[in-house]
């Protein structure tokens, strides 16, 4: 088993924590976004898959990480890239729903930081395929 004080000092890992972190703190605030009268389904359906998928994802490469497995830099660069990408799309739609402003303030209030946290989340996913790309 690798030694977990030099796993914690590597940005990657470190990044992956955050990537988990702020996904669950993201769905946890879009929880009830089945009630927004203006949410267009497709685009709900983006998000929810992207913040579920994710977690399920970065769960499982921290797990193996910690185990000491070794993953394919091109598939880690893979789920990296598209995270990114999946995550700041997500970020936009939640962002793109605030600003319709059918619903209540407090709803709204929680749709607008989830999708600001959605954007952050893509921005960490990006600077992660960075660190892992240059190794």
């Amino acid at each position: 088993m690798p030694d977990l004080s030099s796993q914690l000092k590597s940005p990657p890992f470190l990044l992956k924590w955050v990537e988990l972190i702020l996904a669950i703190v993201s769905i946890a605030l879009l929880r009830d976004a089945s009630t927004y009268p203006s949410a267009n389904i497709d685009k709900m359906v983006v998000c929810y898959f992207t913040l579920a998928g994710y977690i399920l994802i970065n769960s499982i490469i921290i797990v193996g990480l910690f185990k000491g497995e070794q993953m394919g830099s091109i598939t880690i660069l893979l789920f990296l890239v598209c995270g990114g990408v999946l995550w700041i799309s997500s970020g936009a739609f939640m962002i793109e729903f605030y600003d319709s402003k059918v619903f209540n303030s407090y709803a709204n209030d929680r749709l607008l930081a989830s999708g600001i946290i959605s954007l952050v989340n893509g921005v960490v996913f990006l600077t992660d395929a960075f660190f892992t790309r240059r190794g």
